[in-house]
């Protein structure tokens, strides 16, 4: 609905910029409306994908969220892409319309769920309730393994993300039933 809003205001103005000859601001309509609100805000909300470049640790978020969509919870996965800089409105926007936020990443301590919270808190987006949490490696050393031995051994595989989310909510699985099974 959000996007179909922006459009439908975005065709008016470049409707109305071309009936008074104003061919540049019909042009920066334009512009406005597609990188800004549509790919900026609509496709990076859209994405399903995880901050990684490894396949694997995708798969398991995309997984979690399905699980989670099953069950009856709107979960949305937003690929950060980069650490640095973070996309302040994007995770400011997330932030106001999710009740969870859970950063996921390769990294340990001080990466980028510190940096998104610290911006959410610098924001007072956590004085309302925001529940947080950052799912990390343990900062300890990990023996030898494959990534995916990894993930089961720090948690960050799809059945334990979907029991941390559950958890936040203070949800028992039991009590929740599946919307769409599989």
């Amino acid at each position: 609905k959000w996007i179909y809003a922006e459009l439908i205001e975005a065709k008016s103005k470049i409707e109305k910029n071309l009936e008074d000859y104003r061919f540049d601001e019909a042009a920066k309509n334009a512009y406005q409306f597609a990188w800004h609100s549509y790919c900026d805000w609509y496709l990076e909300l859209s994405k399903t994908i995880l901050f990684s470049d490894n396949e694997e640790a995708k798969f398991e978020v995309k997984k979690a969220s399905e699980k989670l969509n099953s069950m009856g919870l709107s979960a949305s996965v937003i690929d950060a892409r980069f650490a640095k800089p973070l996309d302040e409105k994007l995770i400011i926007s997330a932030a106001k319309n999710h009740e969870v936020i859970i950063t996921i990443e390769e990294g340990s301590f001080g990466g980028f769920g510190s940096s998104v919270l610290s911006l959410l808190s610098n924001n007072a987006l956590l004085d309302n309730g925001l529940k947080i949490r950052n799912l990390i490696l343990p900062d300890k050393f990990i023996s030898h393994a494959s990534p995916e031995e990894m993930y089961v051994e720090a948690k960050l595989v799809s059945e334990d993300i979907v029991e941390k989310v559950l958890g936040i909510l203070k949800i028992q699985s039991p009590d929740l039933k599946v919307v769409n099974p599989k």
